[in-house]
């Protein structure tokens, strides 16, 4: 495998689940992740990490809310 199959590989690991990937760019990403053991573990850790992530519940202060949508409407 070549380094840019890698960064390819980790580029698309990193999109998926936050942006549109296409799919012919998702199966291409299945298929390097079935032959490369070094990916695919980097797609599970990541993985691991977004779901630990998201159960986290992250709440802010009214303070905090007002002073952002003061901002916000200051900035529009």
């Amino acid at each position: 495998m070549t380094n840019h199959e890698h960064e390819r590989a980790l580029d698309l690991i990193t999109r998926r689940g936050v942006e549109d990937v296409a799919a012919a760019d998702t199966t291409w990403l299945e298929s390097h992740l079935a032959t490369c053991a070094e990916c695919a573990e980097y797609a599970a850790l990541t993985n691991s990490a977004g779901q630990l992530l998201r159960s986290v519940a992250v709440t802010a202060s009214p303070a905090l809310v007002a002073t952002t949508q003061a901002r916000l409407r200051a900035r529009a």
